[in-house]
């Protein structure tokens, strides 16, 4: 079985088309879009000491109010973000039964998906070490004369 990893274009898909038709979208409805999570951290304080792109993959966004986000799924609200916090173990203590940490919130539309692919797997080992070989009839350029 190999585990293949792309971009989830399908929930892009969806909003935007929710947007052509002119529905509106709340603010909590976007912030099903990790993209949307992830975007809302643009003026969030650098010095939290807490990565946004974590905040964003585990359902938090930034509600724009000094270190405060809110979980998208569960509608916890955490503002003490300190160097060294460890989000995942935060959102577990304060929201126990989030459905976004427990893989139930199929609102969720994350940046990548992963995709399981029930071809065979293929042998890539080979393929590398052969493709990683330098060919045996050249010769390395000369840097100088290339401009290096």
């Amino acid at each position: 079985m190999v585990v293949i990893v792309e971009p989830a274009l399908h929930g892009l898909g969806r909003y935007f088309q929710q947007m052509e038709q002119g529905q509106q979208i709340t603010v909590l409805e976007s912030m099903q879009y990790e993209w949307m999570r992830v975007r809302s951290f643009w003026s969030f304080p650098r010095n939290a000491g807490v990565s946004y792109l974590y905040l964003a993959r585990i359902g938090f966004f930034y509600t724009g109010r000094v270190s405060e986000t809110c979980c998208y799924s569960c509608g916890q609200i955490y503002r003490e973000w300190r160097e060294g916090d460890n989000p995942l173990e935060i959102h577990r203590r304060i929201s126990p039964h989030c459905l976004h940490l427990n893989d139930g919130d199929a609102r969720n539309m994350p940046i990548y998906a992963d995709v399981i692919n029930q071809w065979p797997a293929i042998p890539w080992e080979p393929l590398l070490e052969e493709a990683a070989r330098p060919p045996v009839d050249e010769e390395p350029a000369d840097l100088p004369e290339a401009g290096m």
